[in-house]
C-alpha cells in the first residue's frame, strides 16, 4: 500500500491565499518512495500507455466516452493497482466522496503547459490533482473572455503535493499552466500529474455500456479514437 499522508491531515491542510474557495494544497501528500515508484511505472511499465499530443503525452485510465452521430460509447482501460490504491486512499483520507472511474496522467516536460481550460459538466466538481517529480504553477482565469489575459490567482504545486479543485474553484474558473523554463525563479524539469475525477454524467445507454464492459475491461488502441476521446473530455474555452 502506498505510503500516503495519515487522514489526520484533513484537519491541518494548508489554505492557499488569495485563491478560489474549494481550492485547498496538501503538501507531501506522497512520500518520496511513493513518488519514485509510480515515476519508475509510468517510464517503465506503463511505457506503451503514452498517446502523444501535440504538446504533451497523457495516458487514460478508467472509464472515457465519445459521442458520435448514433450517440455515446463508453471504453475502460484497467486501473493498475497502484494507481487504484491512491484513488481510494483519496476517498479513505476525506478528499473525494466515490473512488475515481476516470484518471488522466499528463506528462509535461520542460516549458509544456496546458492552455486555460474547464474539467466540465461530465465529470462532478471534485479533481485531485497529484503531482511528481517536479513543481508547477497552477494559475485560474475568469471565464470572461476579455479578463483571460491574466490570471486571477496562482499557486504553486510542490512535488508530491495534492491539490484539490472543488466548489467555486471548479465550477466558476478556467485554470491552465504557463509554457515556461522556470517559476519565479524556481527551474522545472519534467513534471508527472494524475488527476482523479469521478464521471457521473453519462447517459443512460452509456452506463449500461459501461457496466457491460467493465470486466472485460477493454483497452484502447493507441489511435485517434483516443484522441477524440480526449478532446471530448477536456473541452477547452
Amino acid at each position: 500500500m502506498p505510503e500516503l499522508s495519515p487522514a489526520s491531515i484533513i484537519n491541518s491542510v494548508e489554505r492557499v491565499p488569495l485563491c478560489p474557495p474549494g481550492l485547498t494544497l496538501v503538501p507531501e501528500y506522497l512520500s518520496p518512495s511513493v513518488e519514485s515508484r509510480l515515476a519508475t511505472y509510468f517510464r517503465e511499465e506503463a511505457s506503451q500507455h503514452w498517446i502523444r499530443l501535440s504538446n504533451r503525452r497523457v495516458i487514460l485510465y478508467g472509464l472515457h466516452f465519445v459521442s458520435n452521430g448514433s450517440g455515446h460509447r463508453c471504453y475502460t482501460r484497467v486501473i493498475p493497482d497502484l494507481i487504484r490504491q491512491l484513488a481510494e486512499q483519496l476517498v479513505a483520507d476525506g478528499y473525494q466522496n466515490q473512488v475515481a472511474n476516470h484518471i488522466l496522467v499528463n506528462e509535461y516536460r520542460v516549458g509544456q503547459g496546458i492552455m486555460p481550460h474547464e474539467d466540465g459538466p461530465a465529470f462532478l466538481p471534485n479533481a485531485a490533482i497529484i503531482s511528481l517529480l517536479s513543481g508547477t504553477v497552477l494559475d485560474f482565469y475568469s471565464k470572461e473572455l476579455t479578463a483571460r489575459s491574466k490570471p486571477v490567482a496562482s499557486v504553486y504545486l510542490p512535488p508530491r503535493s495534492l491539490c484539490m479543485i472543488t466548489e467555486e474553484a471548479y465550477t466558476s474558473y478556467l485554470h491552465g499552466i504557463a509554457e515556461r523554463n522556470a517559476d519565479e525563479g524556481v527551474p522545472r524539469s519534467d513534471r508527472i500529474s494524475l488527476t482523479f475525477r469521478y464521471t457521473a454524467q453519462l447517459p443512460e445507454a452509456t452506463r449500461e455500456a459501461a457496466a457491460n464492459e467493465a470486466p472485460q475491461a477493454e483497452l484502447l488502441s493507441h489511435s485517434s479514437k483516443e484522441k477524440r476521446i480526449l478532446q471530448f473530455l477536456q473541452r477547452r474555452k
